[in-house]
């Protein structure tokens, strides 16, 4: 007790305290002998975020020092009541000032003593409590079902938006007199609970009790795993749109022409690419244009056919379905289409609002809007898509479909022809991630007119450097400015070890910079020669590290010569 008492001296110094319920209970008691200290109060409130519990025995006294203490707390205040014992008077005393809760946990001991307190009791009828939780687990069957009754009654006498019993399993007819109170209400379950009660509708069918369900759950039935029967008789119900987690449920791709006339009741959460695929076969087949918009809605405006084949015909229900819709999520991440599939549906891209692509079939993407004047309109409509960035790189995704996995795309002459041509048909400033890519030398020429914004890796980046050494000086200076851009001015060899070639490369690259925010070649095991190479242009970098090399002191005299008469360096590490 001392050391919490010399603890909540502390408290005006935090802004932000996390700890567990049986520590916040004890700084709840010491706040509560120490309910006179008001700015002590509200430095507790502060740093628990407005969380109170109770779970000692409470005496009358104490019930009108725990008033003071909450009477100083704001609306946002988090009570758990859970004493060990009350009295009626002390639980009247309690919430006479109270007029809102953001959240309140009671036990169903308590609850049956509120009721009580308050049924009679007009100071208690003015309380808003957006959150009532209650703990009724270690409970026997019958005292459950008194406990709700109780509840039942309180939600009678007091404003509540929600009841949370996801930390209760509870049998599933207990909770028919809650679901069937009157009033706006919105009821939390365990998933066991929630599962059971689902089976139990199912069971009755009971068309009221399942209206009033289904309103109280507000549709949420993502935690069930529902039979494609069990789907049906809610979705018929009509009552709101229906959550549900297809990946739970046992929904197959024959379903799709019968769920149709339902879309519109439905909200999916991870839907099965292949089960997708079926519903817009369905849509193509049956003409029904009216549905994609539906269809749209129920998946967040999300088509998901990542890990499919996409067969001729599945494209051209694709191609409906894309011809309908007006902003869509495309994810194609390892989907297998053909490229003349492909070049059908690229132009109505323009649709599309974000695109998630694998490299090798963004790839195929690019050399499709190469092929013809019409396709080359479609690149402006791919970029898009893509937000201006094309990912060569690994790390957009894992493909699962195969035993092994090669991190290194090799980009051949053509495909960087048809990179670079793709982007100038494209008019927008481009984003290129080219790490874990490994290109011919004389693919790379082809890169420099397009390099807006780059991402390689450093054997990539020595690449680019080694070509400036091939060209005339006139081309030197364009390639230097146009990687230099690229690279946003910053360049990173650090651990690369350096040979001569790289050296003036390098020197080629600092003499027809404009200038380089940042130079990092630490760990590079750099040599005297090299450095003589570099000395007369490293007065171009705001920031140079040469950490981490063998810099003896005659090189270190010159780097200092450097820096103390260059007003550009900023920063040497």
């Amino acid at each position: 007790e001392s050391e919490v008492r010399n603890f909540l001296q502390c408290l005006p110094y935090i802004s932000q305290l996390r700890c567990s319920e049986k520590l916040t209970a004890c700084l709840s008691k010491a706040v509560v002998e120490n309910a006179e200290d008001t700015e002590l109060v509200k430095a507790f409130f502060a740093a628990t975020d407005s969380i109170f519990i109770i779970d000692w025995v409470l005496s009358t006294r104490e019930c009108r020092a725990v008033r003071k203490v909450l009477k100083v707390s704001d609306s946002n205040l988090k009570l758990t009541l859970t004493p060990r014992g009350i009295s009626l008077r002390g639980l009247r005393l309690l919430f006479r000032y109270i007029t809102h809760l953001q959240k309140l946990c009671l036990s169903g001991r308590v609850v049956q003593r509120m009721v009580q307190a308050f049924r009679a009791v007009r100071s208690g009828a003015s309380v808003v409590i957006d959150e009532l939780c209650m703990d009724l687990n270690s409970i026997t069957p019958n005292k459950t079902i008194t406990y709700l009754s109780s509840l039942c009654s309180l939600l009678n006498i007091w404003t509540v938006h929600c009841v949370n019993l996801s930390e209760c399993r509870i049998d599933a007819h207990s909770l028919i007199s809650l679901m069937c109170h009157p009033g706006h209400l919105q009821i939390r379950l365990s998933k066991e609970t929630l599962q059971q009660f689902t089976d139990l509708l199912y069971e009755v069918r009971d068309g009221e009790l399942t209206h009033v369900f289904l309103e109280k759950m507000g549709g949420d039935l993502t935690s069930c795993s529902l039979s494609w029967e069990k789907l049906i008789h809610f979705l018929q119900q009509r009552v709101c749109r229906i959550n549900v987690n297809i990946r739970k449920s046992k929904i197959k791709y024959n379903h799709a022409r019968q769920i149709l006339p339902l879309l519109s009741e439905v909200q999916f959460k991870r839907l099965n690419p292949s089960v997708l695929l079926s519903v817009i076969r369905e849509i193509y087949e049956t003409r029904s244009a009216d549905c994609v918009s539906s269809l749209l809605s129920s998946t967040h405006s999300c088509i998901n056919l990542s890990n499919t084949e996409v067969d001729s015909y599945h494209s051209t229900a694709l191609h409906f379905t894309l011809q309908h819709s007006t902003s869509v999520c495309l994810n194609l991440l390892w989907t297998s289409i053909q490229e003349e599939d492909l070049m059908k549906i690229l132009p109505l891209f323009n649709r599309v609002s974000q695109l998630s692509v694998d490299r090798v079939l963004l790839l195929k993407m690019l050399h499709c809007c190469s092929k013809s004047d019409l396709q080359k309109g479609a690149a402006t409509a791919v970029f898009s898509a893509l937000k201006n960035r094309l990912d060569f790189s690994c790390s957009i995704g894992l493909d699962l479909t195969t035993e092994t996995q090669d991190n290194v795309l090799y980009l051949s002459t053509e495909d960087c022809r048809d990179i670079s041509t793709a982007i100038q048909n494209s008019h927008q400033l481009t984003e290129l991630i080219l790490k874990d890519c490994q290109i011919e030398d004389a693919a790379l020429d082809l890169f420099f007119p397009v390099l807006h914004t780059v991402r390689m890796r450093k054997p990539l980046l020595l690449q680019f450097l080694a070509l400036l050494r091939v060209v005339n000086e006139s081309e030197c200076v364009r390639h230097v400015r146009s990687l230099s851009q690229a690279l946003d001015g910053e360049l990173d060899l650090s651990e690369t070890p350096l040979d001569l070639h790289t050296y003036r490369s390098l020197a080629l690259f600092l003499e027809f910079t404009e200038g380089l925010s940042e130079l990092d070649l630490s760990h590079c095991k750099l040599s005297e020669h090299g450095l003589e190479l570099l000395f007369p242009h490293l007065h171009k970098t705001a920031v140079l590290d040469l950490s981490h090399n063998a810099i003896d002191d005659y090189l270190a005299g010159r780097i200092y010569t450097i820096v103390s008469t260059s007003s550009n360096i900023q920063t040497v590490r």
